[in-house]
């Protein structure tokens, strides 16, 4: 694939010394952009490093049933990670670990929409939106999921959903608060772990959907907001999974980074989750031995009829 020359993407690079310039009071909120009360289910510690031993992870023919199996697992006070948080651990694991050598599907979530006010992009125009928090339900892709398109397990939203999520109401009527590029850049170190950033689409479009090496992936606008912006995370991610050669998707420069639309002109708002493996991926599809990582609250006990449940479904993944 032909490579983008860099004057035409210029604008979408992220230029730290920029953003230094700029104040926190001088990065003004979108206006009319929602100011919610961060609410999701599966709201924990979030410490990977302190609970990795009780890890599990579930997969099924169907990523409604791997969804659903691991958000019981994780009961309240676990959760289903993001995929900042999926990066974190990665780093902290060795690369033949099964967090490695199998695809996840990560409470991250990416939507496409039209900005019909005008919120964050120009008035008319589509929006893509990053969220690391559930608002997709293992009941709603069941809902919306077709036999006769196996892998597909996108969700097709109403322009009123699509309208709400642009004020922070997810489509499950979780809330969390929706950021511009440049103020998530400059709060980064200090979000919640649940949040949304707004992207715009005819930019996000114009980057290739292809293998990335390190100095482009860490420049990537949507690389760097499906990572969290962390910037040290990302480069010890590559680094990792550069060490050692033949994990799957990696090439001798780099690791994918592919994203939905990049070449078809949108039809109607949607929704998927993120996937990793061994790269990021952002179609809504996945096979059927896609995997979704669980974790229970530090200290819990675990229900043994629950493992019991789903024993055909779960492995330790530490």
């Amino acid at each position: 694939m032909d490579r983008i020359p860099r004057k035409d993407i210029q604008h979408l690079i992220y230029d730290p010394d920029a953003l230094k310039e700029e104040d926190d009071d001088e990065v003004k909120s979108v206006p009319g952009a929602a100011e919610p009360e961060v609410k999701v289910k599966y709201v924990a510690s979030h410490k990977i490093e302190d609970i990795k031993g009780i890890w599990r992870s579930f997969s099924g023919d169907r990523i409604y049933d791997a969804l659903r199996d691991a958000e019981e697992y994780a009961c309240e006070g676990g959760f289903v990670p993001t995929m900042p948080e999926f990066v974190e651990a990665l780093t902290k694991v060795p690369v033949r670990n099964k967090l490695w050598r199998n695809g996840y599907v990560t409470q991250t979530e990416e939507y496409i929409g039209i900005d019909h006010e005008g919120k964050f992009v120009d008035e008319g125009d589509h929006v893509s939106i990053v969220v690391h928090g559930e608002g997709i339900t293992p009941a709603r892709i069941e809902e919306e999921y077709d036999p006769k398109n196996p892998g597909e397990y996108s969700i097709t939203l109403t322009e009123g959903e699509f309208d709400d999520l642009l004020m922070g109401i997810l489509p499950n009527e979780n809330t969390v608060k929706l950021h511009t590029f440049k103020e998530f850049m400059n709060k980064r170190e200090n979000l919640p772990a649940y949040y949304g950033i707004a992207l715009d689409y005819k930019d996000i479009r114009k980057l290739p959907t292809h293998i990335y090496n390190k100095k482009d992936l860490l420049v990537n606008p949507l690389i760097i907001a499906r990572c969290g912006g962390k910037k040290d995370a990302i480069e010890k991610y590559f680094e990792k999974a550069m060490s050692t050669p033949g994990i799957k998707g990696t090439t001798a420069t780099g690791l994918p980074n592919f994203h939905k639309y990049r070449f078809v002109e949108p039809e109607g708002p949607k929704g998927w989750k993120l996937e990793h493996n061994k790269g990021f991926y952002g179609s809504g599809q996945y096979d059927k031995n896609t995997y979704v990582a669980s974790v229970p609250a530090p200290g819990r006990d675990i229900d043994e009829s629950l493992l019991d449940k789903v024993k055909s479904k779960i492995g330790n993944i530490f």
